[in-house]
């Protein structure tokens, strides 16, 4: 329809989906700033301004300029283990919430790929036309792509969704 026509529907501006080379070395994997959050931390201005206090902080005591036993500010690590356990049963609290939430998008993602297994080999056993066949499998892959990309939070850029229109 549209495709002979010229018109095209109007698609956001979206992220381009991270690529992932399995041939990288761990070191060189550990090292990438592209597609995380490190580049946003390095322009944001309070991550400069805190690590120049922390820096002019631990300066100003290893010259001895600034003693914290003459203004009562030490902190023993006594003092710190209840904040400590609260911020380890945190994060390990939130990691197991983050693996869970993992855990149920595959097993959906799984049963989807079934799904579409199963629906696949129903339209080529059972419908007559194999381009109505093949039409109807290439909806079910095309709106399953889409759904992984919402969830993935990154979107779809105009080249993905033409190769979605091409399948």
């Amino acid at each position: 329809a549209y495709a002979t026509s010229g018109w095209r529907p109007e698609m956001p501006r979206l992220r381009q989906v991270p690529l992932y080379e399995s041939d990288d070395g761990i070191i060189q994997t550990a090292m990438r700033l592209s597609s995380t959050i490190t580049p946003q931390v390095m322009d944001n201005v309070e991550f400069w301004m805190y690590l120049a206090l922390n820096l002019g902080c631990h300066a100003a005591f290893i010259l001895r300029w600034f003693d914290p036993h003459l203004y009562d500010v030490d902190l023993p690590w006594s003092k710190t283990t209840t904040t400590g356990g609260l911020m380890t049963f945190l994060i390990v609290f939130y990691n197991g919430f983050a693996f869970s939430r993992y855990q149920l998008l595959y097993d959906i993602f799984k049963q989807m790929t079934g799904h579409v297994l199963e629906f696949t080999s129903m339209c080529v056993a059972r419908v007559r036309s194999k381009a109505h066949a093949r039409r109807a499998t290439r909806y079910m892959l095309a709106s399953c792509f889409i759904s992984m990309y919402e969830v993935s939070g990154t979107g779809m850029t105009e080249e993905e969704w033409y190769q979605l229109e091409d399948l």
